[in-house]
């Protein structure tokens, strides 16, 4: 027998955010099904992919997530996508900065916050990325 069974959600952002990034799922339904499996011997966890699409929505997951008492794991795109924060306008990198240093302290805000360091800017092709 397990002592824990660990489960992974893969939830970006929450709300109506969710339901734009992952449409058409619909953002009550999903955290009904994630509410299924909250028992003793079961943990859960939440991986978010972060970019320019979710990125200043962070602090309404990571309050969810901490209110629901998940752990929750970021990652960045790694540049595999046109919303990877290297994309992030730089005229408002500072924006940036502020907005993440106003969140809690947690080894994400530091993730975070070294992800937006590299922020360039320069780059265009999310907006081709959003058209395809």
């Amino acid at each position: 027998m397990f002592k824990k069974v660990y489960i992974n959600f893969s939830i970006d952002a929450t709300e109506s955010a969710f339901e734009y990034i992952r449409f058409p799922a619909v953002w009550s339904t999903v955290q009904d099904n994630i509410n299924t499996f909250k028992l003793p011997d079961i943990v859960i966890k939440i991986t978010a992919t972060i970019g320019l699409h979710n990125i200043l929505y962070f602090d309404n997951l990571y309050n969810w997530a901490t209110d629901q008492d998940f752990e929750i794991h970021i990652q960045d795109t790694n540049g595999r996508s046109g919303l990877s924060l290297q994309n992030f306008p730089f005229t408002h990198k500072q924006e940036l900065i502020d907005y993440l240093n106003a969140l809690p302290e947690s080894g994400n805000k530091q993730t975070l916050l070294n992800l937006s360091n590299n922020a360039r800017g320069h780059q265009t092709n999310w907006i081709t990325y959003l058209e395809k």
